[in-house]
């Protein structure tokens, strides 16, 4: 990080784009760590410039996002319902199943919203229907009673949202070093 810290007061002082001649400047070793690192001041600069453009680039990659995180979901789903004998692939594919409603959900909603110049009907999509679709489907896939349905899905909606913060972080570095 400090290292970064000095490439970008140098980037800004001098305007140099040349990685290499920047390195150079500095006395610092030509190296391909180096030269990436220095290289990314020109990805800051053009988020700085136009973050509408990283932001259309990040809500691009929200579907390579989600399909890599579902595995991991679909861990814990094995571990709270390893009694019910499905399988780690069945909780996998009741996962994307869960996916599948959301993103069709959104397409459907995409046009009102977008009349009307407001998010309303995928808001209430996320807040009440998805919720209640989920607790439904969890309902009707592993056959619990309603006490236990109700635990499973607070306690899975606790996990996915520490899961999706915290591997969240870690896309939003990834994409933002990628970019």
């Amino acid at each position: 990080m400090e290292r970064f810290t000095l490439y970008r007061n140098f980037y800004e002082q001098t305007e140099i784009k040349d990685a290499t001649a920047a390195l150079d400047s500095l006395n610092h070793q030509n190296t391909r760590y180096n030269r990436w690192l220095y290289n990314k001041n020109n990805s800051l600069k053009r988020i700085k410039e136009n973050p509408f453009g990283f932001v259309s680039y990040l809500l691009g990659k929200i579907p390579f996002f989600l399909f890599f995180f579902a595995p991991f979901f679909a861990v814990f789903f094995s571990l709270i319902y390893f009694r019910k004998g499905h399988t780690y692939m069945e909780h996998l594919v009741f996962i994307f199943h869960i996916f599948g409603f959301v993103f069709l959900g959104m397409l459907i909603c995409l046009l009102p919203d977008l009349l009307l110049g407001d998010d309303i009907f995928t808001g209430i999509l996320l807040l009440f229907i998805g919720p209640f679709y989920f607790y439904k489907a969890l309902r009707n896939f592993y056959q619990q009673n309603r006490i236990i349905t109700i635990l499973k899905f607070l306690l899975l909606n606790i996990i996915f949202n520490i899961g999706i913060f915290i591997v969240a972080i870690l896309f939003f570095g990834i994409t933002a070093a990628t970019y």
